[in-house]
């Protein structure tokens, strides 16, 4: 019963951060003024797949993937390969959702790919041609706490049997 109330947390938690602002990109316009623009959460659902498809930024970037994390791999972007966390946590909420616990690589995958999409971007170029910078708010943390909540309820009924067993031998 506990693994089918965590998963509903954690579905709920997800479906909450679709609505709420995950990242703000601050980019000064064509006068050199600094414009705020948040990102909802459903935009990125929408489009993440096609993040690490964009060229990195010694190139010309897909539409909507003006900006890019400092932190690449190979020429690609890590924080591009967060939303890949997505197939790795539905799996794991699947499971949870029939009372069973998650597979650990999976939850591992969703933990690691959520925590790595937290990073601030940078861009060298964005759609007015001036540098930018993007950095996450909260909907981008809650939805990283989302996708790590089946490896916390893993390592929780993994500590929990530690306990029994324990108990069981004195």
């Amino acid at each position: 019963m506990r693994m089918r109330r965590l998963a509903l947390a954690t579905l709920l938690l997800w479906e909450a951060t679709l609505a709420m602002p995950v990242a703000m990109s601050i980019a000064p316009d064509g006068q050199g003024v600094a414009r705020p623009e948040r990102v909802l959460g459903g935009l990125y659902l929408l489009f993440g797949p096609l993040g690490p498809l964009a060229i990195d930024s010694r190139g010309y970037p897909l539409p909507g993937y003006e900006h890019w994390p400092r932190w690449t791999l190979g020429g690609q972007p890590l924080a591009a390969w967060g939303w890949y966390a997505h197939p790795f946590w539905a799996w794991c909420a699947a499971r949870m959702l029939r009372g069973r616990r998650p597979s650990p690589l999976p939850a591992l995958l969703a933990a690691a790919l959520g925590l790595v999409a937290l990073q601030p971007y940078h861009s060298a170029l964005d759609e007015h041609g001036w540098g930018s910078e993007t950095v996450p708010l909260i909907g981008a943390f809650l939805w990283a706490g989302a996708m790590s909540l089946p490896l916390i309820g893993l390592l929780g009924a993994w500590a929990n049997d530690a306990v029994a067993r324990r108990t069981r031998r004195a």
